[in-house]
């Protein structure tokens, strides 16, 4: 973009009358069309998790990945070179569009003692909003109860935000795997129907990704063990039949730390009115961390 506006910038203050030429239009789409067109995003390069591209389509942005091989992706056919020891494939997003991801064929956590809180949302994206109430607001305050748990526990924690800004999700991915431990995503659920009430907790499952060639990770399936361990301490808080159990789930965080134990809560219903007097409750609060906390210690006792 930089490029764009020295181009701007040496235009003249006055330009000269002179006979429009339409090559010139043509020039300037195709110079502006250059940076539209480089919409996919990209988590770490491809160092530790992959790339992870959006239905804008495959973008060969990074020159690690080489226009070699040709492949066939939800985008058409498309020139790429498969990194040694990586494994490719699609998946349908949260948004119900196609994406493209690179995740490493084997892969071992050096800090598997440490543990990112993600409050979900913030700044700009409230999340669900009801009843005064806003998702935002409500996760980090659960996170930060959970940090200060953990954290009296000598357990290495960190937050992907403090206060209420906007933190992009690739952002947040990317933090999670530099640190390289335990990921819990904090969010408040919501509904169209306001009867609906309870607890779930998601991972990314591998098996749901499509993987080309067959060649799928050998990681195992470690982010169930964690969802499931966290999820059955947290659904304490409530009777049997909210208890939503164990999902899988393709949002950004999770799709893009597949390799990493990484889970994503939706600790209630904002929607629910009675659910949403809980959720805002410091009380109520304590015990979602707590419970959290617990499923954390379950399983690096028992999995680690």
């Amino acid at each position: 973009m930089k490029y764009l506006l020295y181009f701007f910038r040496s235009l003249p203050k006055q330009a000269p009358r002179v006979a429009f030429k339409p090559y010139r239009g043509v020039l300037i789409f195709i110079f502006i069309n250059i940076f539209a067109d480089q919409k996919s995003f990209f988590i770490d390069g491809v160092k530790k998790s992959g790339i992870i591209y959006d239905t804008n389509g495959i973008k060969l942005q990074n020159k690690t990945l080489a226009l070699d091989s040709t492949l066939t992706t939800p985008f058409g056919v498309g020139k790429v070179k498969i990194p040694d020891n990586y494994c490719i494939g699609t998946y349908t997003s949260i948004k119900n569009s196609p994406a493209l991801l690179f995740v490493p064929e084997q892969r071992e956590l050096s800090n598997k003692f440490k543990v990112i809180i993600d409050p979900g949302h913030g700044g700009e994206d409230l999340g669900a909003a009801y009843f005064g109430y806003q998702e935002k607001d409500l996760a980090l305050k659960i996170a930060k109860k959970v940090v200060n748990l953990l954290r009296k526990q000598n357990i290495p924690t960190i937050l992907t935000r403090t206060t209420d800004i906007t933190v992009p999700l690739e952002k947040r991915a990317s933090l999670a795997q530099n640190y390289d431990g335990l990921y819990v995503s904090i969010h408040i659920n919501s509904a169209p129907n306001s009867s609906v009430r309870g607890i779930e907790t998601f991972w990314c499952d591998p098996r749901e990704i499509n993987w080309f060639n067959g060649k799928s990770p050998k990681w195992g399936v470690s982010g169930y063990k964690f969802a499931q361990t966290v999820h059955n301490s947290l659904v304490k808080l409530v009777p049997g039949e909210l208890d939503r159990g164990v999902k899988h789930g393709s949002p950004v965080v999770l799709v893009g730390n597949m390799h990493l134990p990484a889970i994503l809560i939706e600790c209630g219903f904002l929607s629910n009115s009675d659910e949403a007097k809980m959720l805002a409750s410091a009380v109520y609060q304590d015990k979602i961390a707590k419970y959290i906390v617990d499923g954390i210690n379950g399983y690096l006792e028992n999995f680690s």
